[in-house]
């Protein structure tokens, strides 16, 4: 077992600080605490855990000692997904800071004890090569008492015989809520007395998060160490659609605003108001949820191809940082994984479920007939997906101008054919908007201009609406004007309208997909 957590390749041109910076900062940061020292030689000292003794941050070492990986990687990413402390009382303070580290470690605990186990033979050993030795050999001595806002039962067995258990104040496993609420002063006060602490130094490299030590203690050295990093827990494993989140689009929630808060939300207005009844409308909607996260899964190999490509054949890539955190065979197994379980149950729910689809069109009646059928359109269309993005990605760039159309229309409309969905006029439209508004600024920047000065959204609802004007004059108008086109026009409206009012206002806007 590495150091605690596994460490991750830094991202493609991130700034390393010289040698020398990094020994002159500790040398400073070593100067600053003897002076305190010095200053006052009978002062109890508090010394802060996370970031300032260890070198990294005791929870994150602790979950990153479980094991499969891959399990505790998926726990953890569906915790930060759903945020569940939004729901629970916030107590005056960061509903986050004071639940998030919480249920992480209780949901690891309950689904995966062992790690406990784990963690006292194997992680905890391994996390102590992260104390900060010149620290320790300067507070050890004089006493020191750890304060931290960790888990007593991670932090015994990392400091194992170097502070005793009367000098560690954390937080207890059920109780860690309460404690973060309270703050570590109030359990500081507990430990060592009501007045020991106003007469204190205290060392931290987190004065937010020591702001009522700091209003307490006679004397605060706040530094940050060389060495500390931040390292989440399971940060080597490679999750579903990580490359899109953190290396292709970092900070956008690309995946829920575009994936599925664009093509998904478009797919599932076409398709709802053709499935005919409550009851086939739910299962529609589901079945697309499944089956836009199995096709992006596929599509998302592709971006990772893109950047490992584009090192090799253009002149000047656009190389995303961070794009070798992760081999291009470790994304392509993992997304081929998830894309087939995730695509089966989206196609099961079509072939079991009362929609209508290819298989009711090719007089298909038996239901596990229906599904092998759609199965193998279904895989059908991803690697038809597959190949056209592979030929994207070994085109010259201009020529990508002719390509990358394909790819739009693969999100929606190759879906509806290849599964053979019922799908209004209006319905069309909007699939036809939504691909025709990404090509557009796509062109626009392969030819020298800037594809992010587009506005996109303003310019799929002027497509949407002379679209739909052209079915409503071509074709009967009760087949075209109805419930989906207006849901379709309502939609569109809402996302265009900030880029409305700028457009309106004359300022640049646009925020290409």
């Amino acid at each position: 077992m590495t150091d605690c957590p596994q460490a991750i390749p830094p991202a493609s041109g991130e700034p390393r600080p010289p040698a020398g910076d990094s020994a002159r900062a500790a040398a400073l940061a070593t100067a600053r605490v003897d002076a305190a020292l010095a200053a006052r030689p009978d002062a109890p000292v508090v010394v802060d855990l996370d970031g300032t003794l260890l070198l990294r941050n005791s929870t994150e070492c602790f979950l990153d000692a479980a094991r499969p990986r891959l399990l505790a990687a998926l726990i953890l990413k569906a915790i930060d997904v759903a945020k569940p402390w939004r729901l629970l009382p916030a107590g005056g303070g960061s509903r986050s800071f004071a639940w998030r580290d919480p249920l992480r470690v209780w949901a690891i605990t309950l689904l995966m004890p062992w790690t406990w186990w784990l963690w006292r033979r194997r992680g905890a050993p391994a996390a102590r090569r992260a104390l900060n030795a010149a620290l320790q050999a300067r507070v050890g001595p004089r006493g020191a008492v750890i304060a931290t806002y960790g888990f007593q039962a991670v932090v015994r067995p990392l400091l194992g015989d170097l502070y005793p258990a009367r000098r560690i104040v954390a937080a207890p496993l059920l109780g860690a809520v309460g404690h973060r609420r309270r703050g570590k002063a109030t359990a500081l006060d507990r430990r060592m007395g009501g007045e020991a602490l106003d007469s204190a130094i205290l060392i931290t490299d987190h004065a937010e998060n020591d702001a009522d030590i700091i209003a307490r203690a006679a004397d605060s050295v706040v530094v940050e160490w060389p060495g500390h990093r931040e390292i989440p827990a399971q940060s080597g494993v490679y999750l579903p659609f990580d490359y899109t989140e953190k290396v292709k689009h970092p900070g956008e929630r690309h995946v829920a605003n575009v994936f599925f808060g664009e093509d998904g939300v478009a797919l599932a207005i076409a398709t709802l108001f053709a499935a005919g009844s409550l009851g086939g409308a739910a299962i529609v909607l589901a079945a697309v949820g499944l089956l836009i996260a199995s096709f992006f899964l596929v599509y998302e190999i592709g971006y990772a191809e893109n950047d490992h490509l584009g090192l090799k054949t253009e002149a000047r890539p656009m190389v995303h940082d961070g794009h070798d955190r992760w081999p291009l065979a470790t994304i392509a197994r993992t997304n081929a994984l998830a894309a087939a379980i995730a695509g089966a149950a989206g196609v099961a729910l079509l072939a079991f479920g009362p929609a209508r689809t290819l298989a009711d069109t090719l007089g298909i009646a038996d239901p596990g007939l229906a599904f092998a059928a759609l199965a193998g359109f279904w895989t059908a269309l991803l690697v038809a997906q597959r190949l056209a993005f592979a030929a994207f990605n070994r085109t010259r760039p201009k020529g990508r101008i002719a390509v990358f159309p394909l790819l739009q229309l693969l999100k929606g409309f190759g879906i509806v054919a290849a599964l053979g969905l019922a799908i209004t006029p209006a319905g069309a439209a909007l699939l036809a908007a939504v691909a025709g508004v990404r090509a557009v600024p796509y062109a626009i920047y392969r030819l020298g201009g800037s594809r992010w000065r587009t506005p996109d959204q303003v310019l799929r609802l002027a497509s949407y609406i002379v679209l739909v004007a052209i079915l409503a004059v071509s074709l009967p108008a009760g087949g075209v004007l109805e419930a989906g086109a207006a849901a379709g026009l309502l939609w569109c409206a809402l996302k265009a309208r900030r880029e409305t009012l700028r457009v309106v206002l004359g300022q640049r806007g646009g925020a290409g997909a």
